[in-house]
């Protein structure tokens, strides 16, 4: 559909905000936290504490952003830096939780290692591409299975962070 969102009443970006051409201009979103529901890891680290650890650790602001691409794609991250009119240097996904995984966060964790890839190529191709998971989402990523090797293929960066807020990068 054109125009915005069926039935909402949204203008989509490209008409509401013709006279701005640059895709970095979106002001900065809110999300709002996330929180346990049907199908999600039982509570670890928050994501914020993920986000602020990763910040941290890199020594730069992170925020959650939204941004707009090709007119009116809407793709939100949890955490870049930089301004409304310069390209990020990182966008960063994080998954957080504790407990044993289950499909679906191991679907998610793909699903958002591929938005990472997709952004930094139509958006920043100069940008860190960071995927940010607790404890138990790092057997993912273990030696001899697909996924590591897919991530390190397409440049994308994995960060462990566990329960006291160390950040460790591993080398998939």
């Amino acid at each position: 559909m054109r125009g915005g969102v069926a039935g909402a009443g949204i203008p989509n970006r490209a008409t509401a905000d013709a006279h701005t051409s640059s895709p970095y201009a979106d002001p900065v979103t809110p999300l709002p936290p996330r929180s346990g529901g049907p199908g999600q890891v039982p509570a670890g680290p928050s994501d914020d504490a993920l986000l602020a650890a990763l910040a941290s650790h890199l020594g730069v602001a992170l925020a959650p952003r939204t941004f707009t691409v090709r007119g009116d794609v809407r793709v939100s991250v949890d955490g870049t830096d930089g301004g409304a009119d310069a390209p990020p240097r990182f966008l960063v996904v994080v998954n957080g939780g504790a407990g044993q995984l289950k499909s679906l966060q191991r679907n998610k964790v793909i699903a958002d290692a591929f938005k990472l890839d997709w952004l930094r190529g139509v958006l920043a191709p100069g940008a860190r591409a960071v995927l940010v998971v607790s404890e138990p989402y790092a057997r993912l990523f273990a030696s001899g299975a697909w996924l590591p090797v897919a991530v390190r293929e397409r440049g994308i960066e994995v960060a462990v962070v566990d329960s006291a807020g160390h950040v460790r990068l591993l080398a998939v």
